[in-house]
């Protein structure tokens, strides 16, 4: 699924290009990769290859949709260092918290619960990128 996450960034940047929009593109990796989350707890291992072939189109372009997404955000082209630093803070504060909270919720919670939480987690983000205003 890696190598095909790195066809799909390539397919995602043409069709954002072709489409005029970064963001709706965002929005869909951001919500299709909350369904991932589901179908990994749920896909039978006969159709495990299905699942193989979502999660590389999707759910592995979200850093490069939303890299080439949040300059979108930026009113004037001096606001896109801004932008681009402060969605990098956020990645990687994520980054940090959601590896240790995914941790203990493996432990404490159980793998089944633990993943739906992270697609939920997908979703809202999803949801936040359908509600970002520009920096202004």
């Amino acid at each position: 699924s890696s190598l095909l996450g790195i066809a799909a960034m390539i397919i995602w940047g043409i069709l954002s290009d072709k489409l005029k929009t970064k963001r709706k593109i965002a929005v869909f990796s951001m919500f299709a990769t909350a369904i991932c989350m589901v179908l990994l707890v749920k896909t039978p291992l006969a159709i495990i290859w299905v699942y193989t072939i979502w999660l590389g189109t999707l759910p592995r372009s979200i850093i490069g949709v939303s890299n080439a997404a949040s300059p979108d955000l930026a009113d004037a082209p001096s606001d896109v260092a801004i932008v681009n630093s402060f969605r990098d803070t956020v990645n990687l504060a994520i980054m940090i918290v959601g590896g240790i909270l995914t941790g203990f919720g493996l432990e404490y919670l159980g793998y089944n619960i633990t993943i739906y939480l992270l697609g939920i987690l997908a979703a809202i983000g999803g949801v936040l990128w359908i509600f970002a205003k520009k920096v202004k």
